[in-house]
C-alpha cells in the first residue's frame, strides 16, 4: 500500500511538472516592468514620458506675460477696449499688409513696431479722432512662427512654435541634443546667416539668459 501511494505521488508530480512546463510564461505586469522592458527609453537613456513632460514644461503657455519690447507681426491680435462716450471692445488682427483695420479710424500700421510703440500709436489716434473716448490696448492671441531644427538634435525638422519661444524652448521641443551633440555652440540662423551663437552653459551655470533669444 505504501509503495502504491508513493508511485501515485510521483506520477502526480510528473504530471504537474509537465503542465507547468507547457504553460506559457505570463509577462511581467506593466507596473513591475522597467522602462527598458516597456520600450519607453529613447537613445541616450531618456524615458519617453520624461521627454514629453520636459517638452510640455518648456512650451510657452497661452497666458504668458508679453514684454513691452515684443515686436508685432502678421497674425498677432490686439484687443482694444473703449470706454467714455463710447463703450466697445474690438479684437483686431494684424493683416498681411502689416495693418489693423480699426472701425472709425481706418488702417493703422503696426507690424514691426514693439507692443509699447503700437499701444502709444493707437492711444494717440483714438485721442485725436474720438473725442471723449479712452482706450486700453492689450495683446490677444500671438502668432505662430516656423523654425527648422537641424544638426545634432534628437528630432530634427520643422516646428510651428509661439512667437515668444526662445532658443532653449525650441531645443527642448526637438527633444534636446544627441549623444554627440553639444550645448556650447547653438547657432541661430536667418536667411543663411548666423544671427547669434548661444552657449547654454551661460544660462545653466551663470544664469545669464542674454543669448537665449
Amino acid at each position: 500500500l505504501f509503495w502504491c501511494s508513493l508511485s501515485q505521488l510521483l506520477v502526480n508530480v510528473r504530471i504537474s511538472l509537465k503542465k507547468l512546463s507547457t504553460r506559457a510564461v505570463e509577462p511581467f505586469p506593466e507596473r513591475s516592468r522597467s522602462p527598458i522592458q516597456r520600450g519607453d527609453v529613447q537613445d541616450g537613456g531618456w524615458p519617453r514620458h520624461r521627454l514629453r513632460q520636459i517638452r510640455d514644461h518648456f512650451a510657452v503657455p497661452d497666458d504668458a506675460l508679453v514684454p513691452d519690447e515684443y515686436r508685432l507681426g502678421v497674425g498677432d491680435q490686439l484687443v482694444v477696449q473703449l470706454f467714455g462716450k463710447e463703450n466697445a471692445t474690438y479684437t483686431l488682427s494684424v493683416g498681411r499688409d502689416g495693418n489693423i483695420s480699426f472701425p472709425k479710424l481706418g488702417a493703422i500700421t503696426v507690424s514691426g513696431l514693439t507692443f509699447e510703440d503700437a499701444r502709444r500709436l493707437i492711444d494717440t489716434r483714438i485721442e485725436q479722432q474720438l473725442i471723449g473716448v479712452e482706450a486700453v490696448v492689450t495683446l490677444g492671441r500671438l502668432r505662430a512662427i516656423g523654425v527648422f531644427m537641424a544638426g545634432e538634435v534628437r528630432v530634427p525638422g520643422a516646428y510651428s512654435v509661439s512667437a515668444l519661444t526662445t532658443v532653449t524652448q525650441a531645443l527642448f521641443q526637438a527633444g534636446g541634443v544627441t549623444n554627440i551633440g553639444t550645448l556650447r555652440d547653438v547657432q541661430v540662423r536667418r536667411a543663411g546667416e548666423i544671427v547669434t551663437r548661444f552657449d547654454v552653459y551661460d544660462l545653466m551655470m551663470r544664469g545669464d539668459p542674454s543669448g537665449d533669444i
